[in-house]
């Protein structure tokens, strides 16, 4: 588990259940029913702020356009990752993971995607927003209620 807050510009792997299909074609876009995977960059930290910490609770990212220069890309890099993604339908409470110091670390729960219809009838899903709950802000109490 991630304790650290230092998430802001790292790739991190996304794993869950969610749909799946060809970005550029909403059509094609399907439940899967399999595990699968992509890569993203956390663009922004915002969201909520933690009463305890004072800190924004969300990682966010946005599934940047291959074709540089497209007007989808909402924010931060607009570098694209072989493996480039959104959340979808299904992925909820899945996790997000970086490999800092050559360890796999949870660093996301997946919550949730803001799709921005106006966009998709234009570029598919590439542009949408998707965010992740940061488990380092609740590192102490996930680990004083885990069961051992």
């Amino acid at each position: 588990l991630n304790n650290k807050t230092d998430e802001l510009n790292d790739t991190v792997t996304g794993v869950g259940f969610g749909v799946s299909g060809i970005a550029s074609d909403p059509e094609s876009v399907h439940p899967l029913s399999k595990k699968i995977g992509g890569q993203n960059i956390i663009d922004k930290i915002g969201g909520y702020k933690d009463s305890a910490t004072n800190l924004q609770g969300l990682l966010i990212a946005d599934f940047d356009h291959p074709i540089q220069g497209k007007k989808c890309n909402q924010m931060g890099s607009t570098s694209v990752l072989p493996l480039e993604y959104t959340v979808g339908g299904g992925d909820s409470g899945s996790g997000a993971f970086r490999k800092k110091n050559g360890v796999w670390q949870l660093v996301g729960i997946c919550s949730g995607a803001d799709i921005n219809f106006k966009l998709i009838t234009k570029y598919g899903y590439y542009g949408t927003v998707m965010n992740w709950t940061r488990v380092s802000l609740y590192h102490k109490w996930i680990t004083d209620n885990m069961q051992h």
